[in-house]
């Protein structure tokens, strides 16, 4: 696995993503909790990794004391001590390994602060470096896709300097934990993320103004903050959540930053259940309309309901997706034994939040988005003298010259103006080419115009001028270009609607006023002109459309004003993608500590499948292959996808290393993937 691969790339504004926390992590608990995610939809997972102190160095294979153990050193909290940095570095693996992106969160469980910056990267570096199992290449910087570097230093729980002076706390946080960090992290290829602030804009603010005093932005790649706050569903007008995430988005683009929800929920709703129904339509409206258009990431807060074994309070412990079965009452100071009863009972759906999460799976934008930027101007007929109402204006997203289901527009008044609203879900920043959809009968002259367009700034000036083409003026002359456009790889014409254009500036885009036509039923296309809008131009035939396509043939034009060009026949195929691969070997875990070591064997001669449809038993069709003497074996050939790896067990073995009987691996393209290795042992 390479820490810089293109997985690392966040898809997060449309993946539903959750805080796996606590309990959910517990050998008890863990497969269920899984099981049920996935269930869910789930496709990301925040993991939290806290350590003692800064010279914490353990294995991910060390053994995990009894539950409400106190190791030396360690103080008592208000939950007995359980989670514990060995336990969390496994689950980050075990958690890659079932198919999830995973950020965790670093923090040191106490607040204190490092007494120097080696302290910090030497932590660092031991993590990003260490393996899953002894001798293994898998590592921790491999299963961990973004770090967030600490949680919340706004608050002396999290961060004890900010217990006197929060600007002064949030400072050394920047200076003396999050730099050095980051540095570390950086250097090896991953991904940062701030810490999440909680709800205050301004406290997030205050990192970046750090960040940017110390010359160190270029260390995160996207801010965190958590847009926690109260919401009422029937009174939808008053929202501080939206409020607070305008704030922070304003402050993270004056310095070219995204904003990562690392926690967010509804405050306010009390722990009786009578308004889990209105809490879940808060929360639903808040998806939809706040977090999708607004963040790059989001980490709904939580998987797990424990509001008895807590003591929670309303703002101490959100609406989780499950919880557990069981009639014990339980406080913070009831017995460890009670305590671990409580824990370790069954995990079953919690609703109506587990329903309300559920729905989101299908969503890809908001039903509603909420409008967080603008652009407007004016259509005139320069003809006529006279602005063009009716005339449709759109934002041209995936640059293909059509106006797409998908993509903001507005139609023009009687006096051809237009105000055209947008979302961050559909329109992120950036530069955009805006397009006419022209009637029959005219042409742009400019017809297309690049503005860049940035969250809740009004963009003005956007003006379009079209020209009447029934009579075409004196001096002006037409010609076209026509031919049939092929698709090499299947020997067949390309389908209808594949637009062919003129590219006259060489940058392979559509814009301007480059002319262009559409193919038909049988790959036949036009691109007409005239010269009062191309003049004599040279160009490259190009296809606009669809994408994931590239040229086998080059064929240079003249836009020569009348002339009729026939012939120009050209090709495209389709872009494929590379292919990767899985290998490791097999092993038998003797001495049954779930480590490969002295006396433990490798296996020759044991057949090795992917399981396509994760039964844990190979299938007809299903790949498989041998190992061989030395107990190597290897799948080749892949095409980018998620690979269930598992062999078939004698009967009373059960896998070491995988989870659900298999090992979960996602596989990009063209990548190559070793050290999948899959030991075997007795079951009892």
């Amino acid at each position: 696995m390479d820490a810089l691969e293109s997985r690392r790339l966040f898809t997060a504004s449309l993946a539903v993503g959750v805080n796996f926390n606590d309990e959910a992590l517990w050998d008890k608990n863990f497969d269920t909790a899984v099981a049920q995610a996935k269930a869910l939809g789930v496709q990301t997972v925040r993991l939290w990794m806290g350590f003692n102190n800064y010279e914490d160095r353990p294995n991910a294979w060390d053994p995990v004391p009894p539950f409400g153990t106190l190791l030396p050193g360690e103080v008592a909290t208000s939950v007995p001590q359980q989670l514990r940095l060995q336990l969390e570095m496994k689950r980050a693996f075990d958690l890659k390994r079932a198919g999830f992106n995973v950020l965790a969160v670093l923090n040191n469980n106490y607040g204190n602060a490092p007494t120097s910056a080696s302290q910090v990267t030497g932590l660092m570096q031991y993590l990003i470096n260490a393996p899953d199992l002894p001798g293994s290449s898998f590592t921790l910087g491999q299963a961990i896709d973004s770090w967030e570097v600490g949680n919340e230093p706004d608050s002396s729980t999290f961060w004890k300097p900010s217990a006197t002076s929060k600007t002064t706390g949030l400072k050394s946080y920047v200076d003396d934990f999050l730099i050095p960090a980051a540095q570390v992290l950086k250097a090896g290829g991953e991904r940062v993320i701030s810490a999440g602030v909680s709800y205050s804009p301004t406290d997030m603010k205050a990192i970046l103004d750090e960040l940017t005093a110390k010359n160190a932005l270029s260390l995160i790649d996207s801010v965190g903050f958590h847009p926690y706050g109260a919401y009422d569903p029937n009174n939808p007008s008053n929202n501080p959540i939206l409020s607070a995430t305008n704030a922070a988005v304003y402050y993270a683009k004056q310095v070219g930053k995204t904003v990562t929800a690392t926690e967010w929920n509804i405050r306010g709703y009390g722990t009786s259940g009578a308004s889990d129904a209105t809490w879940a339509k808060a929360a639903d409206q808040i998806y939809r309309n706040v977090i999708l258009p607004n963040y790059d990431a989001n980490y709904y807060f939580c998987l797990i309901n424990n509001w008895a074994g807590r003591g929670g309070t309303t703002s101490a412990r959100p609406g989780g997706l499950l919880k557990h079965t069981t009639d014990l009452d339980t406080v913070p100071s009831s017995s460890i034994a009670k305590l671990q009863s409580y824990y370790e009972s069954p995990l079953v759906a919690a609703e109506p939040f587990y329903s309300m999460f559920k729905a989101w799976q299908s969503i890809g934008q908001p039903t509603t988005p909420a409008a967080t930027g603008s652009v407007s101007g004016t259509v005139t007929n320069q003809t006529a003298g006279a602005a063009v109402p009716a005339m449709k204006v759109y934002i041209d997203v995936n640059k293909n010259s059509i106006l797409d289901a998908t993509e903001p527009s507005a139609t023009t008044a009687s006096n051809g103006t237009y105000t055209l609203s947008y979302s961050a879900s559909v329109v992120p920043n950036g530069t955009y080419t805006m397009r006419l959809q022209l009637p029959t009968g005219t042409t742009g002259i400019m017809g297309s115009i690049t503005r860049t367009l940035t969250t809740a700034v009004a963009t003005t000036g956007a003006n379009f001028t079209i020209k009447t083409t029934g009579n075409v003026p004196s001096g002006v002359t037409t010609g076209s270009i026509s031919g049939v456009l092929w698709q090499d790889d299947q020997n067949k014409a390309a389908p209808a609607g594949w637009r062919v254009f003129a590219d006259l500036n060489g940058n392979g885009v559509l814009d301007g006023v480059e002319p262009s036509g559409l193919t038909t039923s049988t790959g036949a296309y036009t691109v007409a002109f005239n010269t009062a809008v191309t003049g004599v131009a040279a160009g490259v035939l190009k296809v606009s459309s669809p994408t994931g396509y590239v040229a086998t043939t080059t064929v240079p034009v003249t836009l020569t004003p009348g002339l009729t060009q026939t012939g120009k026949n050209f090709g495209v195929r389709k872009i494929v993608a590379a292919l990767g691969s899985i290998s490791g070997y097999l092993w038998s875990d003797n001495n049954k500590n779930s480590i490969f070591d002295t006396g433990d064997t490798r296996l020759a001669s044991r057949v090795v499948f992917l399981d396509a449809n994760a039964n844990n038993k190979l299938d007809a069709g299903e790949k498989q292959t041998t190992s061989d003497t030395n107990g190597n074996y290897s799948f080749t050939g892949l095409a980018a996808g998620t690979y269930y790896v598992t062999r078939v067990f004698p009967t009373g073995f059960k896998i070491v290393g995988g989870v659900n009987g298999h090992i979960t691996v996602a596989l990009t393209a063209g990548k190559v993937v070793t050290g999948v290795n899959i030991g075997a042992k007795a079951s009892a």
